[in-house]
């Protein structure tokens, strides 16, 4: 599987002076992203690829240059489709375990016959960030309010509630507990 790997940026102001025209369209042209040496910044190649692979590309270059541009586009691309693909993944996981671990509390028999129940729990900052969880159950209703402090994990709660609430469903259908089910987010 593919791997991002970040890098500090640090962004230094353009000069506040513009002297001539020429410097004015020097420093137009220097704001405008350069997308083509984005496509180049690939992962550094071994020593021993190094000379190999350069006769290669520069024959291919030669011979069709937009083959090239695509493959580069599409090396590009293949990074950010695997990284999108492990945090559905992640989510998948996540909303299996909240769903797990709320039925057990819910079919709990000592918690169903105990009558009305309402319960605070953060969630681990490490899966959702800044996130409490209010429970409240009783004997027909199971109620879910997600509290997000972020925006970014608020959305994505938003963006996945259905897929949580489809699996909390099927996990409470299958341990024989039929309740009515509300999930909101906050």
């Amino acid at each position: 599987m593919s791997r991002i790997n970040s890098r500090p940026v640090r962004v230094i102001a353009a000069p506040a002076q513009a002297s001539s025209s020429a410097a004015s369209t020097r420093m137009r042209r220097s704001r405008h992203a350069d997308f083509a040496a984005l496509l180049r910044r690939d992962e550094p190649p071994a020593p021993d690829d190094l000379l190999a692979s350069q006769h290669d590309e520069d024959e291919q270059q030669r011979h069709d240059p937009q083959a090239s541009l695509a493959q580069r586009i599409g090396s590009a691309s293949q990074r950010v489709v695997a990284a999108v693909l492990r945090r559905e993944q992640q989510m998948l996981e996540l909303a299996h375990v909240l769903a797990r671990h709320i039925a057990e509390f819910a079919s709990n028999p000592a918690i169903r016959h105990a009558g009305h129940w309402e319960v605070a729990l953060r969630i681990d900052p490490q899966r959702l960030p800044g996130t409490q969880l209010h429970l409240t159950l009783s004997p027909a209703v199971l109620l879910l309010r997600f509290d997000a402090e972020t925006a970014d994990t608020r959305e994505l709660l938003l963006h996945h509630a259905g897929l949580l609430e489809r699996e909390l469903r099927q996990v409470l259908a299958s341990i024989g507990e039929a309740r009515t089910l509300e999930l909101t987010v906050h």
